[in-house]
């Protein structure tokens, strides 16, 4: 007769048999459920990096006030280029060449008096290139009360409102300037005339022709407050020390004095007086 434990025994092991199949299914099931989600969660984790990465050259190129050899960089990291410009012994008129390119500018500062006459003119290579006129570094064209306008032009002609610094700006129009175009480019700046009730001295130097065929150069420093008078082989450096029918400069003890009105002014020096006149007006 057949012991009930040996007849318990193969029916115990089927049993485990198959509980132990159906852990090993349930268990791989979830691996594979788990290994399909990964690149899901792995793609999601990647893209704050792509983003900051994308990012990241514009805030790079953000620039903010440099300057290196007088060329300062606005905050797009685009070049403003600042030059002065100075006339010959004589002159009234000067030309500069340039080149912008894309949206880099150049301005050209000249130093002139309420009064005289400036004019502008602009040759280039290309037909997008313009200019605007400022008076003062932060001062803006359309602010400039003259009409026409300085804005937007290759041409321009007209009576200055103030004396001071004005600030030519040679640029590319927008369009252009997204396509990084470049203009080769000549500008011609002229300034005339003498002032109401200031000194007609001339950006750079002013020449005068003087009684006894003396000939004399001017320059106005400190916007007006200062002047430098070249007779001969001296430089005479004189303080305005009266204004109202004219402007009047002289030395320590007015031992040489200058007076200036409009186109007309008057030398005193070493006990000799001169009556002048701008050379050629």
């Amino acid at each position: 007769m057949m012991n009930k434990t040996n007849l318990l025994k193969p029916a115990a092991l089927i049993a485990f048999s198959a509980l132990f199949l159906f852990a090993s299914c349930g268990a791989s099931s979830e691996e594979t459920a788990n290994n399909s989600a990964a690149p899901a969660n792995e793609a999601a984790a990647e893209s704050p990096s792509e983003s900051a990465a994308t990012n990241a050259p514009a805030n790079e190129n953000a620039a903010s006030g440099t300057n290196t050899n007088g060329v300062t960089k606005n905050e797009q990291g685009d070049e403003i280029r600042t030059e002065r410009v100075s006339f010959a012994k004589g002159a009234s008129s000067a030309a500069v060449k340039g080149t912008v390119k894309g949206y880099d500018v150049i301005d050209y500062i000249v130093n002139a008096q309420k009064g005289q006459t400036m004019s502008v003119s602009l040759k280039s290579s290309s037909r997008f290139a313009y200019f605007n006129i400022r008076s003062g570094k932060d001062g803006f064209a359309a602010e400039m009360d003259v009409d026409p306008k300085p804005m937007d032009v290759t041409n321009w002609k007209g009576a200055l409102p103030k004396s001071g610094d004005f600030y030519i700006r040679v640029y590319l129009v927008r369009a252009e300037a997204r396509r990084d175009g470049k203009a080769d480019f000549t500008l011609n700046i002229a300034v005339t005339g003498g002032g109401s009730n200031e000194s007609a001295a001339l950006p750079g130097m002013v020449t005068y022709s003087c009684s006894e065929n003396l000939e004399i150069y001017a320059t106005l420093k400190n916007g007006g407050e200062r002047i430098e008078v070249e007779v001969g082989d001296t430089l005479l450096r004189l303080n305005r020390t009266r204004t109202g029918g004219g402007s009047t400069y002289a030395d320590k003890g007015e031992k040489n004095t200058f007076w200036i009105n409009g186109d007309d002014a008057r030398l005193s020096f070493r006990g000799e007086d001169y009556t002048c006149k701008i050379k050629g007006s």
